[in-house]
């Protein structure tokens, strides 16, 4: 029985380049925890990736691009998101900053005035000469394409702390239901740190929403705040409709 929903399984993914366990469970009429235990046997093979509530092909996971690559692209879009970003943790005394170019830029502008001590998992805001004394690193593996630290213990080190603000960044959005990311050790943290805040702020350029990335680490209702350039007109709508406080950097959403 096993090889055969192996079989369907990854006939499913050949076809469509993506699964989800509630889909296969229905089709294969067994419950979800016998579909998530296939997936991972499938994961361990290297014959698929596991996903937040499925998997996909390896090959349909894009290429994914340098700390330094992503830090010099929208470089302009970005910088414009950080008044607007810092003035949402005024008052605040513990902000947690994700890993990535963006709330990089945030974490630095943070450091260059008296304010919260930082906690982080980017490697990039740790070496920056202003972190000293106002940044705080969770432990974990380091990803040497992004620069950041993941993994179990980057996700135990959360688990014993709480922050007023986190600022979260997102390599793309999943299908329009929430913001999305490549790896699954990065989503897990960015899960962990939404988790821990009292006040979750979204912040990414409007490049991102055209952008798609297969692992959704959380819904739009998750975050109080997203921050953002431009927002395309029907999803404004429905985040507004779902209480989540848009802070546009240009004029109107698109």
């Amino acid at each position: 029985m096993q090889a055969e929903r192996h079989r369907h399984i990854l006939t499913v993914l050949r076809r469509t380049g993506q699964v989800t366990i509630a889909a296969l469970a229905r089709d294969l009429a067994v419950n979800a925890l016998t579909i998530r235990r296939d997936l991972q046997s499938l994961h361990d093979q290297g014959r698929l990736m596991r996903t937040h509530g499925g998997a996909v092909l390896p090959d349909f996971v894009p290429a994914e691009t340098s700390f330094d690559r992503k830090r010099s692209e929208a470089a302009e879009a970005k910088r414009r998101l950080v008044p607007a970003a810092c003035g949402l943790a005024h008052g605040a005394r513990a902000v947690f900053i994700d890993a990535g170019s963006t709330t990089f830029e945030i974490g630095l502008a943070l450091l260059r005035a008296p304010g919260p001590l930082l906690y982080t998992n980017s490697i990039p805001l740790l070496m920056a000469p202003e972190a000293h004394g106002r940044v705080v690193a969770l432990g974990g593996l380091v990803r040497s394409v992004s620069l950041a630290l993941v993994g179990t213990s980057a996700s135990s080190s959360l688990e014993n702390l709480s922050f007023d603000v986190a600022f979260i960044g997102a390599s793309g959005v999943h299908n329009n239901h929430g913001p999305a990311t490549t790896e699954p050790l990065e989503a897990a943290v960015k899960r962990e740190a939404i988790a821990r805040s009292s006040r979750p702020v979204l912040v990414l350029d409007g490049s991102k929403w055209s952008r798609q990335a297969c692992l959704r680490f959380a819904s739009w209702r998750d975050f109080r705040d997203i921050v953002t350039d431009h927002t395309p007109r029907p999803l404004a709508q429905r985040l507004r409709a779902l209480r989540v406080a848009l802070h546009l950097t240009d004029s109107d959403p698109a």
